[in-house]
């Protein structure tokens, strides 16, 4: 918001009326009341496209502003559309952007937008938006007054979104725009009563900072009272130059989004911040501050369903404080946040003192070692820091889940936990007794972690549901749940989805299913099974009457005994309609004020002309193969994304065929991650094929994506050509000792590569010691072999031999060895 827009007596107190900030037709009731008009992103397109800067309200075409009676139909559910909010610095007094830059980074921001949804968008832009000082008609001073008077109505309603412009316009800009007299800025002239251009030079700039801003800041902490933070957003993030960066750094910072997320500040926090804040009319500060109170209040006492993501440190202790304001809040989800070992302790033990939450999501982002060196001297995550603080110092996580007499559901999905989380964990199991749904999904955590879970499903009588796909606990970790599953008699559904569980893991739980008589829906798709496990699974339906739902897609099983399994259930399944499956539910944090309906083609034409984008992140789960072509289509001719982001996306055989032709003739894109995506060996071929003509990739993300033998020398035959790739993650898949030294071969001539991490794919050291220590240094993640040393360690061993050997030919009583030299 402008610092000039409102007169010094704004009147933010002056009407009693409250609008509800949930429901849609409140907020198109405020907005008819105050005679706000919304803008059309065509107007916007339309003021850039011929060089124009926004006009006041006043002079805004009638076209350009979206009527009331549209808004009406939004607010019914009729038209579809996404609200937005814009919050940005005045920087002049006379214009908010006299140099147009900020309407630049509005436009290029919100045509993706329209590109990539169904829904019109509508965006409130103060000066566009409201009657702008001359107001001439008491009709025009009336708007101007009822808007400020609830102003905050615009950024805290959770039917809108705000985009936040916090970058100034460069100096370079304004500097050519003081110099350029043919720049002129039209402002209303008081002298003269009319709208008139006058030179940049001419207005009084304003060139503080957007956070140094009060009323910046007040819009800041409305937008973050909205029961989804990411319903608040920074739209010109990462703007300023980065210097040169290595391949590891820069594929650090692509793999995961800016950290920017806010959660409610306490209004005593924000009274203290806001004493430096600066306000053209100082008067303005102590109405903030208590619209704040009431805002926060408002908002947070109302709250049952949060969604808080992308929180960097010290927002997730701001949230411990603010918790207990949280009287009716059910459902709390944390998602991508980084938190550190104090503040994740303070917002256990808040946890454990609620009465009110019955559902809890965690994601937390994979830390840097340097970060979590510290406090534990070894790279580690900061959910580890979390569960083992809880294991090993008391009051954390796992204590609170024992505390704890009101949570139902606990989702902790992310690669962030290993068997001593595991341990921690399953302590708080053994007690719980009111969580009925767990999450444990893609946190690799192996046959020992699951050891210690299953250990805690022997006793444990509440969990319903359990959700361990993507966790690497082979034959013993199947073994071990299949024991539990023989005497536990609370759990419906198991998701064990790719686990590498093979045979002898699907026979061990094929026999507990003989005895088991609660479990209805097993997943065990991806999982290795051949026509060993198989039969067993269908001997156990023999004697099974119970179980309604087992998914065995993308096996080896053969497909006469695949179908005679399917007849089966479907027989139980049309007596019981027991079909639900993890995949088929419904996220509610899906569901948003308006449809989100995606057009994927929609943005894929638009990226063909946009070079404004650097990064496309596309986890959206499930896009069609039409859709990835034209996705393809559109990296053969953009030129501004450097990284590609497709984690956890299912791509396909034809999705992948498009990718790689792409990647044929692209030369921009330097960094692609696929990782926890199904690749496999023919995929994989594709995209190898791909590398051996592209100049430009530098690093590539595929753990866990399924690549086996052929894979890898599939990728090795590509690194015997290229030579500007320096790092592959393969961590977690079955490429084996023979794609390994593929890869090793390649690495003999291929002296570009920096790293490769083959980790997690069943290799030691110590089959690979036929090779070179030069190529053996840059595979990272073996398996350690117990005779196999650097020629760093061999240095002390060799002394060693040599004082042997001297010492043998000295007398007993000389038979000190010399100080070793460093």
């Amino acid at each position: 918001m402008g610092f000039c827009c409102r007169a010094a007596s704004s009147g933010l107190g002056a009407c009693q009326a409250k609008y509800n900030l949930e429901d849609p037709r409140q907020l198109a009731a405020f907005l008819k009341y105050a005679d706000i008009r919304l803008v059309r992103t065509k107007y916007l397109y339309e003021l850039r496209s011929q060089s124009k800067l926004l006009p006041r309200r006043q002079e805004a075409d009638e076209w350009g502003l979206v009527s009331h009676e549209e808004v009406s139909e939004w607010a019914a559910g009729t038209r579809d559309a996404m609200m937005i909010s814009i919050s940005h610095a005045w920087e002049t007094r006379e214009h908010p952007d006299p140099c147009g830059d900020q309407l630049s980074r509005l436009v290029d921001c919100l045509s993706l937008y329209e590109a990539a949804y169904y829904s019109e968008i509508w965006v409130f832009y103060d000066y566009v938006s409201l009657f702008q000082f001359e107001r001439r008609t008491s009709a025009e001073e009336e708007s101007f007054r009822r808007s400020m008077s609830h102003m905050h109505v615009l950024y805290a309603h959770d039917c809108n979104w705000t985009f936040r412009l916090e970058a100034l316009t460069p100096d370079d800009v304004w500097d050519a725009a003081l110099q350029n007299s043919e720049h002129l800025v039209m402002v209303y002239d008081v002298e003269s009563g009319s709208v008139q251009g006058r030179p940049l030079g001419e207005l009084v700039p304003n060139r503080v900072h957007y956070r140094g801003r009060g009323w910046c800041k007040a819009e800041v902490e409305w937008s973050s009272c909205r029961s989804r933070s990411d319903q608040n957003q920074c739209i010109d993030a990462g703007q300023s130059k980065r210097g040169v960066e290595s391949a590891k750094a820069r594929a650090a910072r692509v793999s995961r989004a800016p950290l920017q997320g806010k959660v409610p500040m306490a209004p005593e926090v924000f009274e203290e911040d806001m004493k430096n804040a600066a306000f053209t009319h100082r008067d303005d500060a102590a109405e903030v501050q208590k619209l704040q109170w009431e805002i926060f209040h408002q908002k947070v006492s109302e709250c049952e369903e949060a969604l808080l993501a992308n929180l960097p440190k010290g927002e997730v202790s701001q949230l411990a404080r603010a918790l207990k304001h949280y009287e009716k809040l059910k459902v709390l989800r944390l998602r991508n946040i980084e938190v550190g070992d104090e503040e994740g302790e303070e917002f256990a033990q808040a946890l454990g003192l609620n009465r009110t939450i019955t559902e809890l999501k965690l994601k937390i982002i994979e830390s840097s070692g340097a970060q979590c060196g510290a406090l534990w001297n070894e790279p580690m995550t900061d959910m580890e820091i979390l569960i083992k603080k809880s294991y090993q110092r008391g009051p954390a996580l796992a204590n609170a889940l024992k505390a704890n007499e009101s949570i139902t559901t606990v989702n902790l999905e992310g690669d962030v936990m290993g068997a001593e989380g595991c341990e921690a964990l399953a302590d708080a199991l053994t007690i719980n007794r009111t969580i009925a749904n767990i999450g444990l999904a893609y946190n690799y955590f192996e046959d020992e972690g699951c050891k210690a879970i299953a250990g805690a499903l022997k006793t444990n009588r509440s969990i319903a549901r359990i959700d361990l796909n993507w966790n690497r606990i082979g034959p013993r970790g199947s073994q071990a749940l299949a024991d539990a599953l023989m005497v536990n008699r609370a759990i419906t559904s198991i998701n064990l989805r790719s686990n590498n569980i093979g045979d002898e893991g699907c026979e061990a739980l094929a026999d507990a299913l003989k005895t088991n008589t609660t479990i209805r829906s097993i997943n065990l798709e991806m999982n290795g099974i051949g026509a060993q496990g198989g039969k067993a699974v269908a001997e156990a339906l023999k004697s099974n009457d119970s179980i309604a739902n087992i998914q065995l897609e993308r096996n080896s099983i053969e497909e006469e005994l695949r179908k005679e399994i399917e007849e089966a259930l479907k027989i139980r399944r049309a007596a019981t309609h027991s079909t639900e499956s993890e995949r088929d539910r419904v996220d509610a944090t899906k569901i948003y004020a308006w449809t989100g309906k995606v057009r994927i083609k929609g943005l894929a034409s638009q990226l063909k002309t946009n070079s404004s984008i650097t990064t496309l992140n596309l986890r959206i789960g499930n896009i069609a193969g039409e859709d990835w072509e034209a996705v393809a289509g559109a990296l053969k001719i953009n030129r501004g994304i450097t990284a590609v982001d497709l984690v956890g996306s299912y791509i396909g055989d034809e999705g992948w065929k498009a990718l790689a032709n792409a990647l044929r003739v692209n030369r921009i894109i330097t960094s692609i991650f696929v990782d926890r995506s199904v690749v496999g060996d023919e995929s994989c071929k594709e995209l190898a094929e791909a590398l051996k003509t592209n100049t430009a990739i530098t690093s590539i993300g595929l753990g866990h994506t399924h690549i086996g033998p052929q894979g890898g020398k599939a990728l090795a035959d590509a690194l015997m050509v290229n030579r500007t790739i320096t790092s592959i993650n393969l961590r977690s898949n079955n490429i084996g000792a023979e794609g390994c030294k593929a890869l090793a071969d390649a690495l003999k001539i291929n002296h570009t590569i920096e790293s490769i991490n083959v980790g997690e794919n069943g290799v030691s050291e110590l089959e690979l010691a036929s090779f070179p220590y030069s190529v053996r240094r840059r595979l990272e993640g073996l398996t350690p072999g117990p005779w196999l040393l650097s020629p760093l360690c061999l240095q002390p061993c060799l002394w060693l031999l040599h004082s042997a050997a001297a010492l043998s030919c000295l007398p007993a009583a000389t038979s000190t060895p010399p100080q070793q030299r460093n």
